[in-house]
């Protein structure tokens, strides 16, 4: 298994492969093998792979956490969102404190346009780990598309001051104060994005005729 994780950072997809299905012909019991060859495939954008292996990996460890949650993650990718809804639950039922899962659910019903249904399941996330940054930004981008825009700035706000090298946040802020017409907290975050790296906001400032 470490075998193989070397020879996935080092782009040697097949060494890789083989490498993780020996450590799973050895010990069939190794959940992290099963785990690390359905995310490789994942990666490599073979979806249907990864299913078959981590169900494969299921008939042993039907209550693998991780498992399940990679099934999830193959099934977003695979675009067949009943399947990863019904895996990202079942990581939930598992796992009431698993954030990942909640910030996916939340992804899948925001992609679905169920804005709601993505509120409440960021809103989880943010329960569970209140310190990490991705649910805040997600809540800020469902708001935003709900055109919510107070709740969207201060959702994105909480991303900020949990990542304060969040550069894109910070050009959301400022997007959402132009629309709301406060040309002033407009230019602070176009100037720290800007400040940051972000290109789009570095252009605003240059048009603009702003330092950062």
């Amino acid at each position: 298994n470490a075998k193989g994780i070397v020879l996935f950072r080092r782009g040697d997809d097949n060494g890789a492969i083989r490498a993780f299905r020996e450590a799973m012909r050895l010990d069939p019991q190794n959940t992290d093998a099963c785990f690390n060859l359905g995310s490789l495939y994942c990666y490599r954008n073979k979806h249907d792979l990864a299913i078959s292996v981590l169900r494969g990996g299921l008939k042993e460890h039907r209550q693998s956490v991780k498992l399940h949650y990679c099934l999830g993650w193959a099934f977003m990718l695979k675009g067949e969102t009943a399947g990863a809804i019904e895996c990202l639950q079942k990581v939930i039922s598992l796992d009431s404190g698993y954030v990942n899962a909640y910030n996916r659910l939340g992804d899948i019903y925001f992609e679905r346009g169920e804005h709601h249904r993505a509120v409440e399941q960021y809103r989880k996330a943010i329960a569970a780990a209140p310190d990490l940054a991705e649910a805040y930004r997600m809540l800020g981008r469902t708001y935003a598309a709900m055109k919510e825009y107070q709740k969207a700035i201060h959702n994105y706000q909480k991303a900020v001051e949990r990542d304060r090298t969040d550069a894109e946040t910070y050009r959301r802020i400022a997007e959402l104060y132009a629309a709301k017409r406060q040309p002033a907290k407009e230019k602070a975050n176009y100037r720290r994005a800007a400040k940051l790296g972000d290109t789009l906001s570095q252009q605003w400032c240059t048009a603009n005729g702003v330092e950062y």
